[in-house]
């Protein structure tokens, strides 16, 4: 099914349909020849419904977990969610809106619930997000296919595929998207 980007527009946070009890959320942007990045970062490949459809799934969160590499990259410093960065190379911090930990991605998980509640949006890049894909650690995977290409960080959804199923696959304009849960 293939929908126009006025719809995109027109749909409310609450009608952006989610699996039934998802408490960890991740959220990433794949390119046409399977980059998430170009230069570095993700924002080269987005798509206006992609740009809508993030700050949509966004406003379900109560906090952003993400890696050291992307806090670095990406324009986070900006973000009015509470961010929870894993990293062993950058100096650990704890504040109402910034905590730095050298944890595993899924030990920050279990300490952004704690600390704000759930649920919690993953924009961690591939790296951060596969250990988690292979742990099941993830309720939902929400992907989110773009026509323009990359140049680094690229995705293999073989483990994906071993690990989770499709919910729901919508096409709206260029963007497909794909939310994906557990196999049981």
């Amino acid at each position: 099914m293939t929908t126009d980007i006025g719809y995109l527009r027109l749909m409310s946070v609450a009608q952006l349909e989610l699996p039934f009890g998802a408490r960890v959320l991740a959220n990433i942007m794949v390119g046409s020849n399977q980059a998430t990045s170009a230069l570095g970062k993700s924002s080269p490949l987005r798509t206006l419904e992609d740009g809508i459809r993030f700050h949509q799934v966004r406003a379900r969160a109560k906090a952003l977990i993400i890696g050291g590499n992307t806090y670095r990259n990406e324009p986070y410093q900006k973000s009015p969610l509470p961010i929870f960065v894993a990293s062993t190379s950058l100096a650990p911090i704890q504040s109402e809106k910034l905590t730095i930990a050298p944890v595993s991605p899924k030990e920050l998980i279990f300490l952004a619930q704690e600390s704000v509640g759930s649920p919690v949006l993953i924009e961690g890049g591939v790296n951060f997000l596969y250990s988690l894909i292979k742990e099941k650690a993830i309720d939902a995977l929400l992907i989110t296919h773009t026509p323009n290409s990359g140049d680094g960080d690229f995705w293999n959804d073989e483990s994906l595929k071993s690990n989770y199923k499709l919910f729901s696959h919508e096409k709206i304009s260029e963007s497909i998207f794909e939310i994906w849960i557990p196999k049981p």
